[in-house]
């Protein structure tokens, strides 16, 4: 079974609209389909080390928005403020080593390389904009379907 996944940048109050309306032109977002909580906790904690445990942080992405009739989804997950932040402030010369420790974690993405590489090339500068928003909050969000 395949899990389709984006990842989605809007305003953080849109989380029920990002669920609904998804995929929608309005919305920027990455297509990162086989990707869910567990490798992006894997990430997460690539980014927050030393201290970080992959398995916690991936619980840290929880459902805010579902179809409660469906247990295929979809489901809207907003992307944890620290994450973002890691990922705003990650260089992007930095991108290929990640990707590489990305693939030899635990629950590697099942992803080449050079893929990874360009969706963190991708990511970065959504998670940048996040950081910027000031006058309208911004989120990340993991949108997920089975």
């Amino acid at each position: 079974m395949s899990v389709l996944t984006d990842i989605v940048l809007a305003r953080a109050s849109e989380a029920e609209a990002v669920l609904t309306q998804h995929p929608q032109r309005t919305w920027p977002h990455i297509s990162a389909n086989g990707l869910g909580p567990l490798q992006l906790g894997d990430l997460y904690a690539l980014l927050a080390k030393p201290e970080a445990d992959a398995l916690d942080l991936s619980d840290a992405f929880q459902p805010i928005a579902s179809d409660q009739s469906d247990d295929e989804g979809p489901w809207v997950m907003p992307w944890p403020e620290r994450f973002t932040a890691l990922l705003a402030e990650l260089p992007l010369t930095q991108t290929t080593a990640i990707a590489q420790q990305w693939l030899a974690c635990d629950e590697p993405p099942d992803w080449p390389q050079a893929a990874l590489v360009g969706l963190l090339n991708e990511l970065v500068p959504l998670a940048q904009q996040v950081q910027q928003a000031k006058a309208e909050p911004m989120a990340l969000m993991l949108w997920v379907s089975l």
